[in-house]
C-alpha cells in the first residue's frame, strides 16, 4: 500500500542530492549577480600493523589514479548510478541504486539495499551492513549497530578493519594520521590509526548541547535559547551562540545562518555569510545554498544561478556560472562537475560538455519521450514530458499540449515569495497502443511539518490522442461503481482486522466520479491522496483489483480496453 510513497520518497531523497541541467556556452557566463553488514569486526589487536602503518605509498599511488567520474541513467523510472572517464565513456555501467565520488581510489555505492566499498573497475573490495563514509587520507569510517546505537569505526584501502566501530562521532582522517572523535556526549578527543587516545577533553555544560562533531570543531545549541554556536574540541569558544544554523564547509570554513526574528527558527530562505574558524565573518549574508569547499572553491546560488565562491568570501568572477539551482564542484583544474535542477554534467573549464545524463526514453523504434525543464523560480522545479515519434502530427500535437496543462500550466505563476518547494516529474511505459504516464511530485511549503506528496496517472491511446477516465473502461449502465466499492470495503475490512492499518473505514465514501486509478497488464488498481481515507503515514492506499475479477463490467469491445489487449 505505501509502496507509491516509499518510491516517491526514495526519488525525493534521491532528487535531494543529484542535480543538473543541460550545459552549453549559450548558458556559461562569468559575471554573477549576488542576491541580497560488517560480518566481522576485529579489534585493533587482531590486525597485523602492517596492514595499517605509514600509507605514505599507496597515498602517493593514489595520485596516480585513473579519473572516475560519477554518472547515472533513468531505466524504467528508475535511476541507476554508474561512473565514467574523463572523455565521457562508460567504465562502470550503471548499476547501483546510490553512488557517491571517487576518492583514494574507491568509491562507495548501495546496490539494491548493499553497502559496498567497489574500486576503480568496479570490484566489490568490501561490504559494510550500515553506512560507510567517503574515504579521505586511505581510510573510511564505517557504522555499525551495538548495543542499540550507531558507533563508528574505520577501514583501510585495502577494506582491513583497522578500529572496529566504538565512537559517537569521529571525522576523518587527516594527512597527520589523526582523527577527531567522541567517546559519548561531552567527551572529545584524538586518536591515531591504532586507535590510540593522543588527548581528550571534557566538556559538560548545561546549556550547551553538542550536535555536531566536524575536523575539531563542535558545532553546539544553546539550551536556553536554541541558538547555535561553535567551539573547538577542547572547548575553546569560536562563535558565540547567535545564529540560527552553522554548516561546516571544509577547509577550516563555515556557512552562518541568521535566526528568524524571535522565533529563532532559521526562515527556509535566508542567505548565510561565510565564517572562518576565528569566528570571522568573510561575507555579508548574501550567499544561498552554499556547498562543501573542493579544491578552493564552494558553490552559491542566486534566484537564476549557480556560480562559485573563494575561500574569502568573494565571488570567483573568473570562473563560469551555471544557469538553474544547485552545486558545482571543480574536480581537478580541467573539469567542472555541475549539479542543477536533479541533472548532472561535466563540462571542462572552457564550458565545453563532456558529459550529461540522458532526457530521452526510447518507448518503442519510433516513439520517444523527453523530460523538460519547466522553472517559474529557483524552489519550483517542473520536469514535464514532451512526446515525439506518434504517427499523427495532429494528435501529438494535441497529446504534449494536454500534458503541458497537465504539469506546467497550474505551476507558472508560482513566486518565490509563495515560499512553495516544488519537484514534479514523470515516468512513462507503453502497453500496446496505451500510454501511461506516471506524474510524481512533493509540494513543500517552508516551516511545514511535512509536504504533500503527489501522484497522478494519465491514460493515452497514441493513436487517437484521447486521455481516458476510469469510467471508459466499463460497459455503460454496469453500475460498475457500486461493485468496486464493494471490493474496496471488503479490502479496507480485511486490512483493519489485521491490526496493522492506517485506514479509516468511514473515511471512505465511494470511489469519485474522477477516482484516482492505474492499470498494470492484468489487473485495475484504485488508490487514493494521502488523508483521504487514511493517516499520512499510509501514503497512497491502493486496492489491486484483477480485471477476471470485474470481467463481466469491462467493455472489452471499448476503445480503452482495446488500446492494450
Amino acid at each position: 500500500m505505501t509502496r507509491k510513497l516509499l518510491i516517491s520518497i526514495i526519488l525525493l531523497l534521491g532528487i535531494t542530492f543529484l542535480v543538473g541541467c543541460r550545459i552549453n556556452k549559450d548558458n556559461i557566463d562569468t559575471s554573477v549577480d549576488v542576491e541580497k553488514e560488517i560480518t566481522n569486526t576485529p579489534s585493533p589487536d587482531d590486525i597485523d600493523p602492517s596492514d595499517s602503518e605509514d600509507n605514505s605509498q599507496k597515498e602517493e599511488a593514489s595520485t596516480t589514479l585513473e579519473t572516475r567520474l560519477l554518472a547515472f541513467a533513468d531505466k524504467d523510472g528508475v535511476r541507476l548510478y554508474g561512473y565514467i572517464d574523463e572523455e565521457g565513456s562508460n567504465i562502470i555501467e550503471p548499476q547501483y541504486t546510490l553512488g557517491r565520488d571517487f576518492h583514494d581510489g574507491r568509491a562507495v555505492v548501495d546496490d539494491h539495499g548493499r553497502k559496498l566499498v567497489i574500486d576503480q573497475e568496479g570490484k566489490t573490495i568490501y561490504e559494510g551492513q550500515y553506512d560507510i563514509e567517503d574515504f579521505h587520507n586511505g581510510i573510511a569510517a564505517i557504522w555499525d549497530y551495538i548495543d542499540g546505537e550507531y558507533l563508528k569505526g574505520f577501514i583501510d584501502i585495502d577494506a582491513n578493519v583497522i578500529i572496529s566501530p566504538r565512537y559517537k562521532e569521529a571525522s576523518s582522517f587527516d594527512e597527520k594520521g589523526n582523527a577527531y572523535v567522541s567517546m559519548k556526549n561531552g567527551f572529545y578527543g584524538i586518536i591515531d590509526k591504532k586507535g590510540e587516545l593522543l588527548e581528550s577533553y571534557e566538556l559538560i555544560d548545561a546549556d550547551r548541547d553538542p550536535l555536531e562533531l566536524v575536523d575539531g570543531y563542535v558545532i553546539y545549541s544553546q539550551t536556553s535559547t536554541g541558538l547555535i554556536g561553535l567551539m573547538d574540541y577542547k572547548g575553546t569558544l569560536i562563535a558565540e551562540p547567535k545564529y540560527g544554523r552553522i554548516q561546516y564547509l571544509g577547509n577550516d570554513l563555515f556557512a552562518v545562518y541568521k535566526t528568524d526574528g524571535d522565533s529563532y527558527v532559521v526562515n527556509f530562505v535566508n542567505p548565510g555569510a561565510l565564517m572562518n574558524n576565528k569566528g570571522e565573518e568573510l561575507s555579508d549574508f548574501i550567499f544561498h545554498d552554499i556547498s562543501y569547499f573542493n579544491n578552493g572553491y564552494a558553490s552559491a546560488t542566486n534566484s537564476r544561478s549557480t556560480y562559485f565562491i573563494d575561500e574569502k568570501g568573494n565571488v570567483a568572477s573568473d570562473l563560469p556560472q551555471f544557469e538553474g539551482r544547485g552545486t558545482l564542484e571543480l574536480i581537478n583544474e580541467e573539469i567542472i562537475k555541475v549539479e542543477l535542477d536533479n541533472d548532472l554534467s561535466y563540462v571542462n573549464m572552457e564550458g565545453q560538455l563532456i558529459w550529461e545524463n540522458d532526457k530521452t526514453q526510447e518507448l518503442s523504434s519510433d516513439i520517444i519521450i523527453t523530460s523538460n525543464k519547466n522553472k517559474p523560480n529557483k524552489y519550483v522545479l517542473i520536469n514535464y514530458p514532451v512526446i515525439e515519434g506518434l504517427k499523427d502530427a495532429k494528435v501529438q500535437d494535441l497529446v504534449n499540449k494536454e500534458l503541458y496543462n497537465h504539469f506546467v500550466s497550474h505551476r507558472v505563476d508560482l513566486t518565490e515569495e509563495d515560499f512553495l518547494s516544488v519537484e514534479d516529474r514523470f515516468t512513462a511505459e507503453l502497453n500496446g497502443e496505451l500510454l501511461i504516464i506516471e506524474k510524481s511530485g512533493y509540494d513543500y511549503y517552508f516551516g511545514a511539518a511535512h509536504g504533500i506528496p503527489i501522484m497522478e496517472y494519465y491514460h493515452i491511446n497514441i493513436n487517437t490522442g484521447k486521455f481516458y477516465d476510469l469510467d471508459d473502461l466499463f460497459l455503460l449502465d454496469s453500475d460498475y461503481e457500486n461493485r468496486l466499492n464493494e471490493i474496496i470495503n471488503s479490502k479496507i475490512a480485511e486490512e483493519v482486522a489485521s491490526g496493522e492499518s492506517f485506514l479509516d473505514p468511514e473515511s471512505f465514501k465511494g470511489i469519485r466520479n474522477d477516482q484516482d486509478f492505474y492499470l498494470t497488464k492484468n489487473s485495475l488498481v484504485i488508490y487514493f491522496t494521502p488523508y483521504e481515507i487514511a493517516a499520512f503515514a499510509a501514503g497512497f492506499p491502493e486496492f489491486e483489483i484483477p480485471f477476471a475479477e470485474i470481467e463481466d463490467l469491462i467493455n472489452k469491445e471499448g476503445e480503452f480496453w482495446k488500446s492494450f489487449n
